[in-house]
């Protein structure tokens, strides 16, 4: 709440700013609640379609024990905020829960200057020797300011290019060693923009 105080301030102090066009004191309280409302509402959906899905893979549910009662055996038989962080598997299991069932299926944005797809050929960063497995991105797509772009999660989060074996419940997907291999932006659960980050420490906490 305190960063949508300071954000409403900043429009105050930056009217005529083109970085803050179309941003006044109903949008910034019309998002405020939907932070609240989405964040609290996909708790209680992720963790009916967890418990759905480790019922459905008795040998993850076994592991996921395990690792559960090895931390809490090294701190008192207690779970503190402190002591989850050491449940790596726990982690990667919702991350994995995530993927299969995304608390959105699609994202909309609204462009806000020109751009131009990735050269023919090229992936930014030296993402081709990062990532071989993946085709180059083709050139040609231009997004012109104020064009909508709609990008469907569910869609890469079941591509077979993106996560192999999407059907299956995979949490191994998501520990160390093999989440660095996962294309940037191809797991989105919560979207891919700065604010989604409020909307995932919410839904984490």
């Amino acid at each position: 709440m305190s960063l949508l105080i300071l954000s409403h301030r900043e429009v105050e102090e930056s009217k005529g700013d083109e970085a803050y066009e179309g941003l006044n004191e109903d949008i910034i309280v019309a998002q405020g609640i939907i932070f609240f409302a989405a964040g609290y509402e996909t708790t209680s959906s992720t963790l009916s379609t967890l418990c759905f899905n480790l019922a459905s893979n008795p040998e993850v549910q076994q592991r996921l024990v395990e690792e559960i009662r090895s931390v809490m055996d090294g701190h008192d038989g207690k779970i503190t905020l402190d002591n989850i962080g050491e449940m790596v598997y726990l982690e990667a299991a919702v991350n994995e829960n995530l993927r299969m069932w995304p608390p959105a299926i699609s994202l909309s944005r609204t462009c806000r200057k020109d751009c131009e797809v990735i050269a023919k050929g090229q992936l930014a960063g030296g993402l081709t020797e990062l990532y071989p497995r993946f085709p180059q991105i083709a050139r040609g797509l231009v997004i012109k300011r104020g064009m909508r772009v709609d990008m469907p999660i569910y869609a890469s989060h079941y591509h077979e290019d993106f996560f192999e074996n999407p059907e299956q419940f995979q949490p191994e997907r998501f520990l160390k060693g093999n989440a660095e291999a996962i294309f940037p932006y191809t797991y989105r659960p919560f979207g891919g923009d700065l604010h989604t980050q409020l909307v995932k420490y919410m839904h984490y906490n």
